[in-house]
């Protein structure tokens, strides 16, 4: 989209340049073949001046007809007359005839493009204009080791959230936003949001020798995402020590006025009888797509007692430290987990005993995850 209307108009004017009919294309959306119209109706203006507008430019060798008029080659001179202008698509009347319902019927070219029909687009262009504006990323205009962020608002639920915009969001070294240490020439994804608190606010994702086998960051939860970019050590490999930002490095993430709401979806898994230390009583799971797990509820048929029961979710069988509890006298209680755990649909989910209640009363367990 050209970032100003008259980049728009010289745009247009660029194309015109290639058409053998430019001020023709221009004018009219034209039909593969004449579309005959009859069913057409037109009030004769109550003051001059005294012309109507067609629907369609009308094809001149084909001819126009009115019941009740003659055509006549100039402006009517009496009422009765007609007078058609070809180019334009106006049809112009005698002063006597005004307030007349006429019924033209011609061949038609296609719909016209007319000047008001234009400043109307313009209109909408201006106002697509400042809401695609809004929270706009993007480098500055001498590349350096900083983005520029556009002021913009958005919405989360019904509460309005004012972003004052950074012209200058610096990730090299000292900067505010300074990227941690890479190891020489690698690669990282940073990404940027806006939280409730119209704070702008950064996350990193996992680095690697290939932008293509980084690991980006996950979205949180109610935070507007802005962009996410990718960053390359220059050889360094200290903190902020990143080759300077491209246009080609940032990559758009606005959601457009409507911060993300985060729908979850459960898995659920049972474990009947008394649970065992160490046994992993569900695995080969994989998610249909990449997902992150932010919850997890457990629940007993018989409660623990003496001691808590904790499950860990293994990840391609090997253990990630996320432990759900189940304290002791409970019957059910849920576990959060910030950060979520990200499984790749290539990742197998699993879920371990890792440890029993001393009493050994816990029977019939349930485990809940939430993911999204």
């Amino acid at each position: 989209m050209p970032t100003t209307l008259i980049d728009l108009k010289l745009d247009l004017r660029a194309i015109t340049k290639e058409m053998k009919d430019p001020f023709a294309s221009l004018e009219v959306n034209r039909r593969d073949t004449l579309q005959y119209i009859n069913t057409e109706y037109k009030v004769i203006p109550s003051s001059s001046p005294y012309r109507i507008r067609l629907d369609e430019l009308p094809d001149k060798d084909s001819g126009l007809t009115i019941s009740g008029y003659t055509e006549n080659l100039a402006l009517p001179t009496q009422a009765g007359q007609f007078y058609v202008d070809w180019v334009m698509g106006y049809v112009w009347f005698h002063s006597s005839d005004a307030d007349k319902v006429v019924q033209p019927i011609y061949f038609g070219k296609g719909s016209l493009v007319d000047a008001e029909d234009m400043n109307k687009v313009y209109e909408h262009l201006g106002v697509a204009r400042g809401i695609t504006n809004a929270l706009r990323p993007r480098p500055q205009d001498t590349a350096n080791k900083s983005i520029w962020i556009e002021p913009g608002f958005f919405f989360i639920g019904t509460t309005r959230v004012n972003y004052l915009g950074n012209s200058n969001v610096r990730l090299g070294t000292g900067g505010e936003y300074q990227v941690s240490a890479l190891t020489a020439n690698y690669y990282n994804k940073i990404l940027f949001t806006v939280n409730g608190s119209a704070l702008l606010k950064k996350y990193e994702g996992t680095q690697a020798q290939t932008k293509e086998t980084v690991v980006a960051p996950s979205l949180p939860a109610g935070e507007m995402p802005v962009c996410m970019v990718t960053v390359q050590d220059d050889g360094t490999g200290g903190a902020g020590t990143i080759k300077d930002v491209q246009g080609s490095d940032i990559t758009d993430y606005r959601a457009f006025l409507k911060a993300p709401v985060t729908e979850h979806r459960y898995l659920t898994a049972h474990l009947e009888g008394f649970p065992i230390l160490n046994d992993v009583f569900f695995d080969g799971h994989y998610f249909a797509e990449a997902v992150i797990i932010d919850k997890i509820t457990l629940s007993a048929r018989s409660a623990p007692s003496g001691s808590n029961l904790q499950i860990e979710i293994l990840k391609n069988g090997v253990a990630t430290g996320k432990v759900a509890t189940l304290n002791a006298g409970s019957l059910y209680q849920s576990t959060t987990l910030s950060p979520g755990l990200s499984f790749a649909a290539s990742d197998r989910l699993g879920l371990k005993v890792v440890a029993v209640d001393s009493g050994e009363t816990a029977e019939g367990l349930g485990v809940l995850l939430g993911y999204y």
